[in-house]
């Protein structure tokens, strides 16, 4: 590209991601108090603030990510043939729970900013140092967690769910889940700003969650650990990248970071779905908006295109059956929604403008956890 016209598309990028990140300088600014009672508030308040700038920072960069891709349809095009061939094998694959917590802590590390090398096995690596079980505790419930992890694995993640490439890719090399101790979760949520009792790491056959997670009710467990593995059958897929054909046949790629998220929607439903099909009743639903966006989404479009869709990444048939029974340019305003509850509304809608009997969906126990929980939220 000439240097001129390398110079104007850059303007016009950050005149075009100027005022998004401009307020969420003014987001971050106003988190940062001026006094706090105590240096402990301080310090957690200016690194919620600090988090909070890094998002936006991302959010900002895939704005003009997808500004530039509009302005050289080729590169997105050759985006979502490459994303549509998914990952044949991950770049760091793990054969053992031992090498993978060498990696949790690996990674806290690297979240909390530590300059010093980790030694694997050491008991001053930060992982190890904050664990508050004991290694006997710790190794029953990684024995617990492994055992409910085959179980999905083995049984519930079959050829004719996954699909046959991603069935092979994942059976070629299943992922590995490590327990991990509280102490190491709250480390990991301070140091990044959000606590999660479950996380797929991108890249590799890796998945921690809580080893807590060992003494909680079975459907709770398994449909956690078919949440996480759904993740990582996604990413061998090609899914973890949201995309789709316009009218036009033009590519799109959904943003990685966006006001709402379907991938997480329909990671939740379908973890719900194969825990219901296989006889467990899990007490909760997680990501509840998007969810119920995506259970209303696979209502209308059906099962089958959207478990498609979810593995491959590509929801052009998605988009194509939406507006066939929604109205034309459905899918697109619901992927331009802001937030999950704008996507909710926006999908009620349509589904009650279009004719469609949704009362019925209350008898969904899914839905029906979904609707109890959205009623809480809001009463809030």
């Amino acid at each position: 590209m000439a240097g001129k016209t390398l110079e104007r598309t850059v303007e016009e990028a950050e005149h075009a991601a100027g005022p998004a990140i401009q307020e969420q300088g003014r987001r971050v600014a106003s988190l940062v108090p001026v006094r706090t009672p105590t240096e402990a508030q301080r310090l957690e308040s200016t690194t919620q603030a600090a988090v909070d700038a890094t998002r936006s920072l991302a959010v900002n960069t895939d704005a003009v990510r997808r500004f530039l891709l509009a302005r050289r349809p080729e590169r997105a095009e050759q985006a979502f043939i490459d994303a549509g061939r998914g990952v044949e094998r991950p770049e760091q694959v793990f054969t053992n729970a031992e090498e993978a917590r060498e990696h949790s802590n690996a990674v806290l590390d690297l979240a909390r900013g530590s300059s010093s090398a980790q030694t694997p096995g050491s008991a001053t690596a930060s992982g190890l140092a904050l664990r508050a079980l004991s290694d006997e505790h710790l190794a029953q419930a990684q024995e617990t967690i492994e055992g409910y992890s085959r179980t999905v694995s083995d049984t519930w993640f079959t050829g004719d769910f996954l699909g046959e490439t991603v069935y092979r890719r994942y059976s070629g090399t299943p992922p590995i889940v490590t327990g991990e101790d509280d102490s190491w979760l709250r480390a990991m949520a301070l140091a990044t700003g959000g606590y999660h009792p479950g996380t797929y790491y991108p890249g590799t056959n890796h998945i921690i969650v809580g080893a807590y997670e060992a003494n909680r009710e079975e459907g709770d467990v398994l449909k956690l650990l078919a949440h996480e593995q759904l993740h990582y059958a996604a990413y061998l897929g090609g899914g973890q990248t949201v995309r789709w054909r316009d009218d036009s046949g033009a590519a799109i790629l959904q943003p990685r970071v966006g006001g709402w998220n379907i991938h997480e929607g329909t990671t939740e439903l379908l973890a719900n779905e194969l825990a219901r099909a296989n006889g467990y009743s899990p007490s909760g639903v997680a990501y509840t908006y998007e969810t119920s966006v995506c259970f209303a989404l696979e209502q209308v479009v059906g099962q089958e295109p959207l478990r498609r869709a979810y593995f491959s990444g590509d929801f052009t048939e998605v988009r194509r059956l939406m507006d066939e029974r929604l109205g034309a340019g459905t899918f697109d305003a619901l992927m331009a929604c802001s937030s999950a509850p704008d996507a909710f509304s926006l999908i009620m809608g349509k589904v009650g403008a279009a004719g469609v009997d949704y009362h019925s969906w209350e008898s969904n126990p899914i839905m029906a956890q979904c609707y109890s929980q959205i009623a809480v939220e809001r009463f809030r």
